[in-house]
């Protein structure tokens, strides 16, 4: 398919879209795909919807008692962070950075601490690693000064990623008897959602997940939950039946150390 095969391709997508707020998210996630400018596109999903939810934020969360939130990392990538803290009304208690040049200033209104005052006085606080580039750095810095492992949040996709509603199922209301297929159950998130949504009426859930680190996390989830007529398999889905290698980048999300900061069963 050719560059202007796929640009109609995209145009009529937009005119499936149901509404207009639907047709906005639409041009802001092809905007941003194009030019990569986070900081505009949360510019114009803010003039949409203030109802955003982080997960990772959240379990993050729920998993340790923290009186505060400090972002390592006061450039480019942490001020998105920080932007993505207050639309899941969160406020920042300080950045943190090793650049001394930034340490005492104000950033957006917040203080920059150091690294070695973030250790010695705020182990109380969750700090969240606010760089894409240097996150892996930053989480061996502190842990090399015996910063608590609990309460480093090291974002899966590099930075925090919120979402509104429930992703997929906040448009519409759930029918009778519905028959949902999930290609692609990752680790169970969306099939959760689903259950929630329809508030456990449903006929029945087929779940597909090739990767089988996360096939089994599905798994775990759904005998913990106790769900039913739920199906799962350890398959992709493919336009024919046959036997396809899958790269599996940096692990999935399955290698250290960064599956010590997820969600695990």
């Amino acid at each position: 398919m050719g560059y202007y095969e796929k640009l109609l391709s995209l145009e009529r997508i937009k005119k499936s879209l149901l509404d207009e707020k639907s047709r906005m998210f639409f041009d802001a996630k092809v905007d941003y795909m194009i030019n990569r400018d986070g900081e505009q596109f949360l510019r114009v999903i803010d003039t949409i919807d203030d109802n955003w939810f982080c997960r990772e934020l959240e379990e993050a969360l729920a998993r340790v008692d923290v009186k505060g939130i400090v972002i390592f990392g006061s450039g480019h990538d942490g001020k998105i962070t920080k932007k993505i803290l207050e639309k899941c009304k969160y406020l920042l208690s300080f950045f943190c950075d090793s650049d001394s040049a930034k340490v005492g200033k104000n950033v957006e209104g917040v203080k920059v601490i150091s690294v070695g005052e973030l250790t010695e006085k705020y182990s109380d606080h969750l700090v969240v690693l606010g760089s894409a580039k240097y996150a892996e750095e930053m989480y061996n810095i502190l842990l090399e000064r015996g910063f608590p492992t609990e309460k480093i949040l090291y974002p899966k996709w590099g930075l925090l990623v919120a979402q509104c509603g429930n992703q997929y199922y906040d448009m519409f209301l759930p029918e009778d008897n519905t028959v949902f297929v999930d290609a692609g159950g990752y680790n169970g998130d969306t099939l959760f959602d689903f259950v929630a949504w329809t508030g456990g009426k449903y006929k029945k859930v087929y779940v597909f997940e090739p990767i089988f680190d996360m096939y089994q996390v599905i798994k775990k989830r759904i005998v913990k939950e106790q769900l039913t007529d739920v199906e799962l398999y350890n398959n992709a889905l493919w336009n024919k039946k046959e036997d396809i290698f899958l790269q599996k980048l940096r692990q999935v999300l399955m290698q250290q150390p960064r599956e010590k900061l997820l969600l695990k069963e």
